[in-house]
């Protein structure tokens, strides 16, 4: 292949399956001829382009058709050809997809040895998106099922799962590389609604799935990614280095508790002041407003609103 595109004058299209290629592979195989562009499932911005709907368009009725389709895409998700199965197909499906998606990207692709402890482990780290893990707890957890694993196992399968764009690990962001590597990671997934598929008990952790949205809208445009703990030891979400500058993004269902409300800002706040930033972003289901403090301030936006501005 690489002598036809050298010598011969002609166009050469592949496609098909590339079961035993990751993009990265097929790059260093072109040799400096290939151009990787990511494929998602649909972002709500998509969705609402196959809906024929502008969040952006003013007007009280647009608005609502536009509330609509966000309450669908949350319970749908964004892969197009279950937009419109039954709750049951589609939940079958999405896990479906999980064991498709581990048995042939990585199990196959890798030979890898323990495919059951692979899958068990992706298992695990789904019912955890958005939380904290480390390859040492996973290590000890994988035995208490029956299998023998290394730590270097665990920790290859989870560069397999991102490789495979199945889930994503989230490092915290400090200037010292060393700290990264040992600091507890975050995990993600590609698709919320995919997520709430293959562990039920996110019926109950809605914030939890509105994070993992945040994250995949955010990763979408950007690998400079991080979250951040401040030298208090708070945490916020989201630290996104883009050209234009550093944003802070926190994510919370609701802020009308009083005590989420305080945890929530105080630890944005934290994190803004040690960034020397302004501004900082919460993002809730549908709440908004403006909090202030020493010059800084927060602007509290709906989802919605989100993924339509960001």
């Amino acid at each position: 292949m690489e002598r036809m595109l050298r010598s011969e004058s002609i166009r050469l299209y592949l496609t098909g399956s590339s079961a035993r290629l990751l993009s990265r592979k097929i790059a260093t195989q072109l040799r400096g001829r290939a151009l990787t562009s990511e494929l998602w499932p649909f972002s709500f911005e998509e969705y609402l382009r196959f809906r024929n709907l502008d969040a952006r368009k003013p007007g009280s009725i647009n608005q609502s058709f536009v509330r609509k389709a966000f309450d669908e895409y949350w319970e749908r998700g964004g892969f197009p050809e279950l937009r419109e199965a039954p709750e049951a197909v589609r939940v079958a499906t999405h896990q479906e997809y999980l064991r498709t998606m581990v048995y042939r990207d990585i199990i196959e692709r890798h030979d890898a040895d323990h495919p059951r402890a692979i899958l068990k482990l992706a298992e695990r780290l789904v019912a955890t998106v958005t939380n904290l893990y480390t390859t040492n707890r996973l290590t000890e957890y994988l035995p208490s099922l029956g299998f023998k694993v290394q730590k270097d196992f665990v920790g290859e399968a989870i560069d397999w799962f991102e490789h495979a764009f199945i889930l994503f690990p989230l490092m915290v962001r400090d200037l010292s590389l060393a700290k990264q590597n040992v600091t507890p990671r975050k995990i993600y997934m590609v698709d919320h609604a995919m997520a709430a598929s293959c562990d039920a008990s996110y019926s109950e952790k809605r914030g939890y799935l509105l994070g993992n949205l945040v994250f995949t809208h955010l990763r979408k445009r950007t690998e400079n990614l991080n979250y951040y703990k401040t030298r208090r030891g708070l945490e916020v979400d989201f630290r996104v280095a883009r050209d234009s500058g550093v944003e802070l993004v926190q994510v919370a269902w609701s802020l009308e508790d009083e005590e989420t409300r305080k945890r929530e800002t105080t630890a944005l706040f934290q994190a803004m002041e040690e960034e020397g930033l302004p501004e900082g972003l919460i993002v809730t289901r549908d709440e908004e407003g403006l909090v202030g403090k020493e010059g800084r301030k927060i602007h509290i936006i709906p989802i919605t609103r989100f993924l339509a501005a960001w």
